[in-house]
C-alpha cells in the first residue's frame, strides 16, 4: 500500500495533448468540448503495460498517447496523485497513423511533479506549486 507523503504543497501540471482512439469508441462517446474525463492505469493491457485509459462514466473512451504513457502511469501508481482530462476541441485526424484524436488538456496534481525538470519534452504548459497549508 502506498502512503501519502507529508507535504503542505500540491503540484499542478497541465499537459496539452490528445486522447487517442476516439474512432474506436465513437459509438459509446459523443464528445463535448469542455467535458471532464478521468484517467485510469491499465497495467494488464496486452499492447502496453503502461497504458492509461480515458474514462467517461467508468467506460473507456480512448487512451493517452503512447509517448507519455509510461511517465503518466508511474505518476498515477501513487494513490495520492490525481488527474483528469478536459476536452479542448473537436476530433481531428492529424495523419501519421494516429487515427482520430481529440485535443485535450491533461491535468495532474499531487505532492509529486509529473516529471523531472529536465523532461520538459512532454509539452507541459504549466507547473504550479500551491500551498494547501494556508500559510
Amino acid at each position: 500500500m502506498t502512503s501519502q507523503p507529508t507535504s503542505s504543497s500540491l503540484n499542478v501540471t497541465e499537459l496539452q495533448s490528445y486522447i487517442r482512439g476516439q474512432h474506436v469508441y465513437k459509438d459509446v462517446w459523443t464528445l463535448v468540448v469542455g467535458e471532464v474525463l478521468l484517467l485510469k492505469r491499465e497495467p494488464n493491457n496486452v499492447r502496453d503495460n503502461c497504458a492509461v485509459a480515458v474514462l467517461k462514466e467508468g467506460q473507456v473512451v480512448g487512451h493517452i498517447p503512447y509517448n507519455i504513457s509510461a511517465i503518466v502511469s508511474h505518476f498515477l501508481s501513487r494513490d495520492y496523485n490525481k488527474d483528469f482530462a478536459e476536452v479542448t476541441g473537436d476530433r481531428v485526424n492529424r495523419g501519421g497513423g494516429y487515427g482520430v484524436e481529440v485535443p485535450c488538456c491533461y491535468h495532474f496534481y499531487g505532492p509529486e511533479l509529473l516529471c523531472k525538470e529536465n523532461e520538459r519534452n512532454y509539452y507541459i504548459t504549466s507547473i504550479t506549486r500551491i500551498d494547501i497549508a494556508g500559510s
